[in-house]
């Protein structure tokens, strides 16, 4: 399991219980912060790792410690191993000046293939919130209504350039014809000169 208190506590007794205590330094450790998990079962999956999350705003002292089991020998100590994680309090304390609130710690343990347990990283943030300005699009009335003269004038651009495709066309027919009532004077006239000159021969 890992036990995890406030550096501020342990420090004033010492790992190791090197100075004495009194009566005011045991009531102020009772108050004092402290959390305690199970991170990796008995008999459990080994090469496994597991994260442990807290909010807080000082260092944190870290105990690994081996929880109470039939199947350890008698006399072992129940301490794997222990750490000291620091830069949370300083890192509090800027946040605080940024009107922040507490750090959100979070500590990632590793229980190897050979059964070691490692603390692998211990990491402090804070959310912060952040208002972003949108810029919207309003549409330009004067715009929409450009766009709907437009639409409206195509109809009668094209129905000039239908009128003018039929004015073409019969000018096209006009000429066909007159060409044709000139061929015919020609035809005629030759004709006629044709029956003249008979005429003229039999006299």
């Amino acid at each position: 399991g890992v036990r995890l208190s406030s550096m501020e506590a342990e420090s004033k007794g010492g790992w190791f219980g090197g100075k004495k205590k009194d009566k005011k330094d045991d009531k102020e450790e009772e108050e004092a912060w402290s959390k305690q998990a199970t991170i990796f079962k008995e008999f459990g999956k080994m090469g496994v790792k597991k994260t442990i999350a807290f909010t807080h705003d000082s260092d944190v002292a870290v105990e690994v410690v081996y929880e109470e089991s039939d199947y350890l020998p008698a006399g072992t100590s129940s301490d794997i191993v222990k750490y000291n994680i620091t830069g949370v309090e300083k890192f509090a304390a800027d946040m605080v000046k940024k009107g922040l609130g507490a750090p959100k710690v979070s500590i990632q343990f590793e229980l190897s293939g050979s059964g070691i347990v490692k603390l692998l990283k211990a990491e402090a943030t804070v959310e912060e919130t952040v208002e972003v300005e949108v810029e919207e699009e309003v549409e330009d009335p004067d715009a929409v209504d450009e766009e709907e003269e437009v639409e409206e004038e195509e109809p009668v651009a094209e129905e000039e350039a239908a009128e003018e495709e039929e004015k073409k066309e019969e000018s096209e027919k006009e000429a066909e014809a007159a060409s044709e009532a000139a061929s015919e004077a020609d035809a005629d006239s030759e004709e006629k000169e044709k029956e003249k000159e008979e005429e003229e021969e039999k006299e």
